[in-house]
């Protein structure tokens, strides 16, 4: 399912990079107390058993393991921040923004002139009304290298404190800021 996220800033690639489910380079990943827990259970394993816990992360998460100062860790490329799978600029929201002024298009090749526009799903700060935006903010926006979560659909009293964070923080864009709206599914 696709879910709108804004994303402020001009190269959208380089800002969703950290999100992606995509592999990074090895590193070490603790595991958490409700990991810890889950594996003991599946292995009959006491979670004090730290020796014997380790030495079957291989086969519980498929990626080597080691015990260091009494925690477990797993080495991974797995993306711990991932917040989605792929994502396409515009996508089902390629007509969510709303311009102040009607674009001018091209069609057949750019040799045409073809209707004015009143959406969009790129465009600067400065080019939109932003009051359709305020009033249905997007599910998520990134900014600045930091991803903003809005409520999960449905939840009242997060969606209304959802609709002034976001007012903020998007008080704050600079009105030259390219604003993207990406379809990005989880």
């Amino acid at each position: 399912m696709g879910t709108l996220v804004l994303v402020a800033g001009e190269d959208v690639e380089s800002i969703l990079r950290p999100y992606s489910s995509n592999e990074v380079a090895l590193h070490e990943v603790a595991l958490d107390d409700v990991e810890l827990g889950a594996m003991a259970s599946y292995y009959g394993l006491p979670v004090t058993d730290r020796a014997a816990l380790a030495a079957n992360i291989p086969d519980y998460f498929g990626e080597e393991g080691f015990e260091r100062g009494g925690r477990l860790f797993r080495v991974t490329r797995e993306n711990t921040r991932r917040r989605f799978e792929w994502y396409q600029v515009g996508g089902r929201w390629a007509d969510f923004l709303q311009l102040k002024e009607p674009r001018a298009t091209r069609r057949f090749f750019g040799l045409l002139a073809g209707p004015p526009v009143n959406v969009a799903a790129t465009a600067r700060k400065s080019e939109i009304d932003p009051s359709h935006l305020l009033a249905n903010p997007p599910a998520c926006l990134v900014r600045e290298g930091q991803w903003h979560d809005g409520p999960i659909p449905g939840d009242g009293p997060r969606s209304t404190e959802w609709q002034r964070e976001f007012a903020s923080l998007f008080a704050v864009i600079p009105d030259d800021t390219w604003l993207h709206c990406v379809d990005i599914h989880r």
